[in-house]
């Protein structure tokens, strides 16, 4: 399934629909403090890490090895500290394991007449596949900007990559931080998960076209990445949030693993588009504004899925609120 997969169903087994977003949004921090912080190490440790490990290592070398080995270990950590559920917690009162699971069970019931309920019915339901390419534009937006933002940078500094270039790529995660921290919370507060994913998604769209646009202007085009990169990054707990909604807990592990791995194809587009545009075309902007036309089909796209079904937050928590009172 991929670890990213993986942990939105570990989501689904701890959080009641009515706060997953907020949760999954506090997990999805990792990917901009990566930025925040990895940015900067990363390049400084390009500058200085050269036969660190043998004669003759390179910076690049180096730093993989480094921060590969990091996340190795991370993972190990995990495996033997995460328990599978509320259930097996250690640290949860009996009456708090009884209110979790009586709230994410009340969710499965709900789900079970409306959603996708079968393992493999979920890998051939079109749905499904609608959630596939909504992720799938998420990503293309994400791996095309996330590919080539220290060279964009560098190229508006007019320096080569390294520290100063790290740090200036960080500002527009530590926007992405701020948003993960407020925009969640204040869509489950009024409601609009949906809507407001729609939004932020489309601000994603907007701000990747205006770095193209902007581009003579270096202060204006990193604030118009502060918005591609935002968009992208808080977009993404939202979308999952409606995922998760619509799959019951039998289809939940099959149509999350294959929602993730044919959207994460984007991985693999994203750049590549991004360079054949610039190709293409013969300029140097024709790449931001491809990933901004995907980033504007999946806004489309996600705002049609109350459309055909798919978005069912509003019953789901109806029934979870239900459960607690009984």
């Amino acid at each position: 399934m991929g670890g990213f997969g993986c942990a939105i169903l570990y989501m689904t087994f701890w959080f009641p629909t009515r706060m997953r977003a907020r949760m999954n949004a506090l997990f999805q921090f990792g990917a901009p403090l990566a930025f925040v912080i990895g940015g900067p190490v990363s390049g400084w440790l390009l500058s200085v890490s050269e036969g660190w490990f043998w004669s003759g290592s390179r910076g690049w070398q180096n730093m993989f090895l480094i921060e590969g080995l990091v996340a190795c270990l991370v993972g190990v950590i995990a495996w033997f500290y995460l328990p599978d559920g509320p259930r097996d917690a250690t640290w949860l009162s009996e009456e708090e394991k009884q209110a979790l699971t009586v709230a994410i069970d009340a969710e499965d019931s709900e789900k079970q007449e409306h959603a996708q309920r079968g393992m493999f019915r979920a890998l051939v339901d079109w749905r499904v596949l609608y959630f596939c390419f909504v992720c799938f534009t998420i990503q293309v937006l994400g791996y095309g900007y996330n590919f080539y933002i220290p060279s964009q940078v560098a190229a508006l500094l007019g320096r080569s990559v390294g520290l100063a270039v790290g740090l200036v790529t960080a500002i527009p995660a530590v926007f992405a931080v701020i948003g993960l921290a407020v925009v969640p919370r204040y869509a489950e507060r009024i409601g609009r998960r949906r809507q407001v994913a729609v939004a932020i998604y489309a601000m994603g769209a907007i701000g990747i076209a205006l770095s193209g646009v902007l581009s003579g202007n270096p202060l204006l085009t990193i604030a118009a990445l502060c918005l591609a990169y935002t968009g992208h990054i808080v977009v993404q707990p939202l979308f999952w949030t409606n995922v998760s909604t619509y799959l019951t807990s039998g289809a939940a592990a099959s149509g999350i693993a294959l929602i993730g791995a044919l959207g994460n194809l984007g991985g693999f587009v994203g750049p590549n588009i991004r360079v054949w545009a610039e190709g293409t075309f013969g300029s140097g902007n024709a790449g931001l504004y491809v990933l901004a036309v995907f980033a504007g089909v999946g806004t489309v796209l996600l705002a049609a899925t109350r459309l055909f079904g798919m978005d069912r937050d509003k019953e789901v928590i109806q029934a979870q609120e239900e459960a607690s009172k009984a």
